[in-house]
């Protein structure tokens, strides 16, 4: 195409067109806000940035993820072993020995409070 050429397909109009200007007559108070020289600063490149928010865990929520799941294993396991009567020798002797001196100090506590409550 070369630079006096049309593309196909246009058609040249007939005549010649005149462009219609509207004219609107101004009010003087328009004209005195025209009139009067404005000095409004150079325009300046600004640079907006929006907060990102990183997709990445913080260290504290993934410490409390490992936190969550150790005790969520160690509770399945527990679970596991009650389920199927896992008991060391040593759980036995245990609780044995534990409820023993439950018992012990409960009777230790009973002494405690009738002297107390008698008076002394």
């Amino acid at each position: 195409m070369t630079a006096g050429s049309r593309p196909r397909g246009c058609v040249r109009p007939r005549g010649r067109l005149r462009p219609r200007a509207a004219v609107i007559p101004l009010r003087s108070s328009m004209r005195r806000l025209l009139a009067v020289p404005v000095n409004l600063p150079a325009p300046a490149l600004v640079v907006v940035r929006h907060a990102s928010h990183s997709a990445r865990l913080s260290t504290g929520a993934l410490i409390a993820a490992a936190l969550a799941a150790a005790l969520i294993l160690a509770c399945l396991v527990w679970a596991a072993a009650r389920w199927w009567a896992w008991e060391p020798r040593w759980t036995v002797t245990l609780r044995h020995s534990l409820a023993e001196a439950a018992w012990r100090l409960s009777g230790v506590w009973d002494e405690f409070a009738d002297w107390a409550r008698l008076g002394r």
